[in-house]
């Protein structure tokens, strides 16, 4: 059985969307845990790893924390590319210009806030209805809950950021923009009897879609110009 159903789940793969959520999870307590929440979730986290965890909340809850994180590509040698920003990929004795580069593949200093993740997580969970009916025919709704969650991943480092790169340059374009995604994830969880639990929700994340860069002739005398555009999911 596994030799069809392994071909079946690869065949079915996606694009995986390296979030800061995706990355490293959402909530302190889940984290600690290494993501390893779905089963458990019984916070309003539930939202992003579980929706139907949401139904354990029997009361309000918000909670708040934050994540801070330096994350870094292991950096290539031996790449061409113009280093010395003159428009040319050769030196005056016609070798390639060449060098290491790294994540970000330019030059920037330690504190520059778009190399680290830092976000705020923000979590919610409401009871809509709880012991929906207690009277008449309808006794058996008694037991009955439905919650309504939100999990939030805010980017705190920056709200918005331009960036202008020589088109020449290597450049990891979504690696240095995964930290300024926001992501949003509603979701609904109902309790319909004891130790049975039914959730549903959906992903929504802001993050650059297509990405062009040109360079009119002579470099010298023009400037990189960056077209974008945003889509959410």
């Amino acid at each position: 059985m596994s030799l069809v159903t392994a071909p079946l789940l690869l065949a079915l793969a996606q694009t995986a969307w390296a979030t800061v959520p995706d990355t490293y999870g959402q909530g302190s307590a889940n984290l600690g845990l290494g993501s390893a929440a779905t089963a458990l979730a019984n916070d309003p986290h539930a939202a992003y790893y579980n929706p139907a965890g949401l139904a354990q909340l029997k009361r309000p809850t918000l909670t708040m924390g934050g994540i801070v994180g330096d994350d870094r590509l292991q950096g290539f040698n031996n790449i061409v590319y113009d280093t010395d920003a003159d428009g040319q990929l050769q030196d005056a004795d016609g070798y390639p210009n060449s060098g290491a580069v790294g994540a970000d593949y330019s030059v920037r200093g330690p504190d520059d806030v778009s190399l680290y993740t830092a976000g705020s997580q923000i979590g919610l969970a409401f009871p809509i209805f709880d012991q929906w009916l207690t009277s008449g025919g309808y006794r058996w709704l008694s037991n009955r809950r439905l919650t309504f969650g939100l999990s939030v991943y805010l980017p705190t480092a920056t709200t918005m950021r331009l960036q202008m790169e020589d088109p020449q340059t290597p450049y990891y374009v979504m690696f240095r923009n995964r930290n300024n995604r926001f992501a949003l994830y509603p979701a609904l969880g109902a309790k319909l009897m004891q130790g049975v639990y039914v959730g549903a929700g959906r992903s929504s994340s802001s993050s650059p879609r297509r990405v062009s860069a040109s360079r009119p002739t002579p470099p010298s005398t023009a400037s990189p110009t960056i077209r974008g555009t945003k889509r959410s999911r």
